[in-house]
């Protein structure tokens, strides 16, 4: 599990630490560094898996982005990303001015230069979700060795029908879970039509049969992100970029805890109210570039704060209490100490104040009479 991550003189970062646990959603207005920081998680996934097999400088294409004024505030010095594991391994990937880019590994504190143990102890952990969009009318009998490379990926849209006829070796778990969280649709594997050099791919909706690109943009979407779990498969820590695009509230929730059930650590980046507003308030990580280190909210009343400067109107402590019926009186700031207490018999639930609402009361006045 991924514990730390450190940038410095990386990008709008001059020095940032945000610490992870199991799960954690990552927010902050447009422009606070959520973009850069899942850029370096992007980074720091490729260098577990290919890092091993190159060891020391690194490829272009292990680099998942441009290195053009990668320094903070144009600053002439190396720019580093590193990486803490709950296994007591790190990485350290440095770009120097001058130089080309490398990863330092490192296992209970000693550095690590031995290609076999560095494949032992560094093992592709992390899956990255990317942002998906909707999908091409035609799509055109494509190439395997490329496809290959794009199978989890922002082009993924491009390619979806040819994905499936390719790489179809799970496609009865993808179609199961198809049918189980989106009832009354069933999808087929796809087909080729050789005289138009075209990949088809059907779904069915309620007995109608129809092609993938008449389906809504919600459930192309689906289609995408559900590809994506089934080929990842079981991941230590498992990344998602703005899942939410065209997703009901209720598809979003969905998602999230399906995440949670295929992996060990998840970390969302979003801006989606309805997934920020489902979660304790421990689990919501407030990145501010203006910073040094990234913040963990303590109460709802914290996370009200997020939302509404994310632009929603939603009164969170009503939709708490709509949700749990449960409504817990306190008197005065009372609750403060309640969550004190709470966290030091480990009783999260109630310190996040998850299931229930709290109604600050203001005492008693005596009256003179």
């Amino acid at each position: 599990m991924l514990e730390k991550l450190t940038l410095k003189n990386f990008r709008c970062f001059e020095d940032y630490e945000l610490e992870f646990k199991e799960f954690n959603v990552l927010v902050g207005e447009n422009d606070t560094g959520k973009s850069t920081i899942i850029d370096a998680l992007k980074l720091i996934s490729n260098v577990r898996r290919y890092g091993p097999y190159r060891y020391y400088y690194l490829e272009d294409r292990d680099i998942p982005f441009s290195q053009v004024n990668l320094g903070y505030n144009y600053t002439e010095a190396e720019s580093v990303v590193h990486s803490d594991f709950s296994d007591d391994t790190k990485i350290e990937i440095v770009f120097p001015i001058d130089g080309r880019p490398y990863a330092v590994f490192y296992v209970g504190g000693g550095r690590v230069a031995n290609k076999e143990l560095l494949r032992s102890h560094f093992q592709h952990s992390l899956g990255l979700i990317p942002p998906v969009g909707t999908f091409e009318e035609y799509e055109s009998l494509g190439n395997r060795k490329y496809l290959l490379k794009v199978l989890v990926s922002h082009l993924t849209p491009r390619h979806f029908r040819n994905i499936w006829y390719y790489f179809g070796e799970e496609f009865e778990e993808f179609r199961d879970i198809i049918e189980k969280t989106w009832p009354g649709y069933t999808i087929e594997l796809p087909e080729l039509n050789s005289a138009e050099n075209r990949v088809h791919m059907f779904f069915r909706e309620k007995g109608i049969t129809r092609e993938v690109f008449w389906a809504g943009h919600g459930f192309q979407v689906w289609l995408q992100l559900m590809t994506f779990l089934v080929k990842l498969g079981r991941m230590e820590t498992l990344i998602l970029d703005e899942p939410d695009i065209y997703l009901h509230s209720d598809m979003q929730k969905k998602l999230v805890n399906m995440c949670k059930e295929r992996a060990g650590q998840v970390i969302i980046a979003t801006h989606a109210v309805d997934i920020i507003e489902e979660v304790v308030s421990d689990d919501v990580v407030c990145v501010n570039k203006e910073m040094h280190r990234s913040r963990r909210l303590a109460s709802i009343d914290e996370v009200q704060t997020c939302i509404t400067q994310l632009g929603s109107l939603q009164n969170l402590k009503l939709v708490h209490f709509l949700r749990g019926k449960t409504c817990l009186f306190i008197e005065g700031d009372d609750f403060r100490y309640l969550k004190v207490l709470a966290r030091k018999l480990d009783l999260q639930s109630f310190a996040g104040e998850d299931g229930f609402s709290v109604v600050p009361l203001e005492g008693f006045l005596l009256g003179t009479d």
